[in-house]
């Protein structure tokens, strides 16, 4: 396990939901594992990475996380020992952080700074164009560091970070968007940017809270342009999933 920092808050697994408000993005980083490797110096020569070249890494935006199940049935005391709430979040069938969930059990949501280059590297993670991750999150420049409890890094740049085991997933009828079940087993933001008693933001900074063409919200001293970014060549279907046997180096 990986010794916190002292920079860090480690915030109870009770008032994780509070890193998710008000309703920021969450980018999940997953990993899959590759029969043959992908080595990549990128992501080898990075400190604080237990790199594993038969791993490929992925990160992704994604829908904000929902909080579900606060009390365990006939629960009455306090809610700090009510233990860790559920959280939800829909991914779409055909996304890798699909695969890589239902793989590993494992994925940590990482919540940005709202700033500029927060903002350009999140577009370039939205890019479904990519054949793999590995190469997505390079683009991006954000680097990965090992978590504290999961075999899935976390985003070294984040402001705060909540670290997932898969409970389950439940399909829903007619729709290609399951919920994953998230149970919350560490979460950890920088000091100063939440009140140590409620653990919820303090106003002057809150995570980047909305991307789309170009639209972001987030409060910073700084003003935020989310560029319309050129897309590149879409991939079909079958290109999209080629690498998951493991041949692609």
């Amino acid at each position: 396990m990986k010794p916190k920092p002292k920079q860090l808050l480690e915030v109870p697994l009770y008032a994780s939901f509070n890193l998710c408000a008000p309703r920021p993005i969450a980018v999940l980083t997953t990993i899959h594992w590759m029969e043959h490797g992908v080595r990549n110096e990128y992501f080898s020569a990075r400190r604080g990475l237990s790199y594993n070249p038969r791993v490929d890494y992925d990160a992704a935006p994604m829908s904000t996380l929902t909080l579900q199940g606060k009390r365990p049935p006939g629960h009455t005391g306090p809610f700090e020992n009510a233990g860790s709430p559920v959280h939800l979040v829909s991914i779409t069938g055909t996304r890798k952080t699909y695969r890589n969930l239902l793989e590993t059990g494992e994925a940590v949501a990482n919540f940005l700074w709202p700033r500029q280059r927060d903002v350009d590297g999140m577009y370039v993670l939205s890019d479904g164009s990519y054949e793999l991750g590995n190469n997505k999150i390079r683009d991006s420049g954000f680097t990965l560091e090992d978590s504290f409890k999961l075999s899935v890094p976390r985003i070294a740049e984040a402001m705060s970070w909540i670290e997932y085991k898969l409970i389950r997933m439940i399909d829903i009828p007619e729709s290609e968007r399951p919920i994953f079940l998230l149970e919350p087993v560490a979460a950890y933001c920088l000091e100063g940017l939440v009140n140590p008693k409620t653990f919820a933001y303090n106003t002057q900074v809150v995570p980047i809270g909305q991307l789309s063409a170009n639209i972001c919200s987030g409060k910073i001293q700084e003003t935020i342009i989310a560029k319309k970014r050129k897309k590149r060549t879409a991939l079909t279907p079958s290109q999209h999933w080629k690498y998951s046997d493991g041949k692609t180096t």
